[in-house]
């Protein structure tokens, strides 16, 4: 490092919030032409960061793992109790829970033995949504069933069950489609996003 390196260096260490409050300006005077100029510089470096990720994980995955199964646990306690809150103050969640589960669990049992199982409370069709799913499976769905899930294509949370007839409604046949977990999951983010029933 010769000495105008170390002058830099120097500098730069002694000046350090100065420098942020300067490029911060620099950056909101010049917006459109830094976007521009990073934006060039992504498409010509595209592994860049990716690469830059993996040395970090490659050098942490010790504590980044430990930091993450932590954070996991906090989340889901967090999530637990929430939607445990959630359940028992709203009648519609908790339906739309319910009957969720319902359907998959009938459609489980008929392709394990072949029975159809009898909704005697909420009167839904089991029968029609099964033949449905039957009829739209996708064709890699028996070597990995794990796959895909049953979604609403009208979401459940857009229905009132208070109100008679919504129930029947939301549990058509023809208002249940196969999605991937990954689909599905961007799906019900955005569901909510527009959902009545947002917090």
């Amino acid at each position: 490092m010769n000495k105008q390196q170390e002058y830099q260096k120097s500098y730069k260490a002694a000046h350090k919030e100065e420098a942020k409050i300067n490029r911060k300006k620099y950056y909101s005077i010049n917006k459109e032409k830094e976007k521009k100029n990073n934006k060039i510089w992504y498409d010509n470096h595209p592994g860049y960061f990716h690469e830059r990720w993996l040395k970090y994980y490659h050098k942490n995955k010790s504590w980044l793992l430990e930091y993450w199964r932590e954070q996991h646990k906090k989340t889901r306690k967090q999530d637990s109790e929430k939607e445990k809150e959630r359940l028992y103050e709203d009648y519609n969640f908790r339906m739309a829970k319910y009957l969720r589960n319902s359907v998959r669990l009938a459609f489980q049992l008929y392709c394990k033995k072949k029975i159809i199982r009898k909704s005697r409370k909420y009167h839904l069709n089991y029968e029609g949504i099964i033949f449905h799913l039957l009829k739209t499976k996708p064709k890699d769905y028996d070597f990995n069933p794990r796959k895909y899930e049953i979604d609403h294509i009208k979401p459940l949370c857009s229905f009132d069950f208070n109100i008679e007839g919504e129930m029947k409604k939301a549990f058509l046949p023809c208002n249940h489609q196969w999605l991937s977990c990954k689909q599905n999951f961007i799906k019900a983010r955005n569901d909510r996003k527009k959902s009545k029933w947002q917090d």
